[in-house]
């Protein structure tokens, strides 16, 4: 029995514990010997609480950064212990490095200028320390660029990214310009364009997941209903005030047509989001505000009873089209207008960045309301392909 490092996820929004969960499911079902680590802790004693209900152990994340590469070796050691003092070494990090097969990271969107050069470049690290240490690298599908660093630094950034990424076994680009940036820019051969992992996992047992199945919420949604779920990233890259006022006119309309409108968070940073529009329609009962906290198998459920979404979220998107849901989509980048052109539903997506144009939005609604039952179909039937393969039939572990 070895171990399997998970790197990248959490369990704080939706997407990523989806991600998590499936992951987990994966490997559990393929490899059931492994000894699952989620790398997303804090190296306290909350990571053993936090840990409790799962059938995988909570680590702390710098496992895979400076406290990993002081595992390497006595001399690298003995400098970042004088860098950062004598607690960057445990002994049972050692352990866990000696014994682990692979390491798959799930982060989605972790390697580009919008995190930066240090943000960017600690995520190409784990797959340096990683395959130095003798175990497999998998990047599951996921962002990758604008990598636009500029100047000397810049040069020394793009070949330390070229050179640590090229130590995974696969890179999956979850989008056509990340797989070209990666292979034109950096010269990679390591890499393979693939949808979200998400949408290729057809299902999961819990017992894979919790030690014991847990008392899921079961939340009714009212018949002719839509969900409203914004994201607190779309206000940084668009007005706050032109954001709520696409808002406030999309849910008057739906409102013209009798619709219930289900306001729900996909991330707990967009709760105050969801609270600010019901505020504006605090008279309205048709206007729903979901505040309670749902698990991405709860959000699964109820997602599939609506005619249709309202998102911004990516993964709320994800969500919608596994359960065979349409979407109009408020984004803020490529990823957006790529996952929309997959399944064929392009039209309905809009850019924060730019101008919003709410006369073209409220009659791409009128056409989702007459024609959500068509979209809903062409949805599923594109879901049925994407889900003839799946990324971890990919991952080999050789205990």
């Amino acid at each position: 029995m070895g171990n399997v490092i998970i790197t990248g996820g959490d369990l704080k929004n939706k997407g990523a514990q989806a991600m998590t969960f499936i992951t987990v499911d994966e490997i559990k079902k393929r490899f059931p010997k492994e000894k699952i680590y989620l790398a997303s802790g804090t190296g306290t004693i909350e990571d053993k609480k936090n840990s409790e209900p799962f059938q995988f152990e909570i680590l702390d994340a710098a496992i895979c950064d400076v406290k990993g590469m002081a595992c390497g070796n006595r001399l690298l050691r003995f400098f970042l212990k004088l860098r950062y003092g004598k607690h960057v070494y445990r002994e049972e990090y050692k352990k866990i490095w000696q014994e682990t097969d692979a390491l798959i990271d799930i982060s989605g969107y972790s390697i580009g200028t919008d995190w930066g050069v240090r943000g960017s470049l600690l995520s190409a690290l784990k797959a340096r320390i990683a395959s130095s240490l003798g175990a497999k690298v998998y990047y599951m599908p996921q962002s990758f660029g604008p990598c636009d660093f500029g100047g000397l630094k810049g040069s020394v950034v793009n070949l330390l990214l070229k050179r640590w990424l090229a130590c995974a076994d696969i890179l999956f680009a979850r989008e056509k310009q990340g797989y070209d940036l990666l292979v034109k820019k950096y010269g990679l051969k390591n890499v393979r364009l693939s949808c979200d992992l998400v949408l290729q996992n057809k299902g999961i047992h819990l017992l894979n997941i919790y030690k014991k199945a847990p008392c899921m919420q079961d939340l009714k949604v009212e018949k002719h209903s839509v969900a409203v779920i914004p994201n607190a990233k779309t206000f940084r890259y668009g007005r706050e005030e032109k954001l709520m006022s696409v808002y406030q006119c999309i849910i008057n309309d739906m409102l013209r047509r009798n619709y219930h409108i289900y306001l729900m968070y996909h991330s707990t940073e967009d709760q105050k989001i969801c609270q600010k529009i019901k505020i504006l329609f605090s008279d309205d009962e048709n206007v729903i505000l979901v505040d309670n906290e749902l698990s991405c198998i709860e959000y699964g459920q109820t997602i599939k009873q609506f005619d249709f979404a309202i998102a911004s979220r990516y993964h709320s998107i994800i969500h919608s089209y596994k359960e065979g849901v349409p979407c109009i989509v408020l984004g803020w980048a490529v990823k957006y207008k790529e996952l929309l052109s997959i399944f064929g539903q392009e039209r309905y997506a809009f850019d924060v960045r730019g101008t919003i144009d709410q006369k073209k939005i409220l009659k791409m609604i009128s056409e989702m309301c007459s024609g959500y039952t068509d979209n809903s179909v062409s949805v599923k039937k594109k879901l049925d392909e994407i889900q003839k393969e799946n990324v971890f039939d990919a991952v080999e572990i050789i205990g």
